[in-house]
């Protein structure tokens, strides 16, 4: 599909796309950026996706960081 898609529908690509391992994504995403790290020269930019892919997929951390991001009350 071309165009705009909300995040719920990358989120659900993701899924459904990593689902074909047979793993939990999650799970499979932090495998592969620990086969990477035991490489001798591992490529940063391939473990920073990977560990962006984690936090998009990861409902909880999604959950913390809107808790994070309130303001703080106006002081009077």
């Amino acid at each position: 599909m071309m165009g705009p898609k909300t995040l719920s529908e990358i989120k659900s690509d993701l899924k459904s796309g990593l689902a074909k391992t047979g793993k939990n994504p999650i799970s499979w995403l932090e495998e592969r950026i620990a086969k990477l790290q035991k490489q001798s020269k591992p490529d940063p930019d391939e473990i920073q996706l990977l560990q962006s892919l984690i936090r998009v997929l990861d409902e909880n951390s999604l959950a913390t960081r809107r808790k994070k991001r309130k303001r703080a009350k106006p002081r009077r």
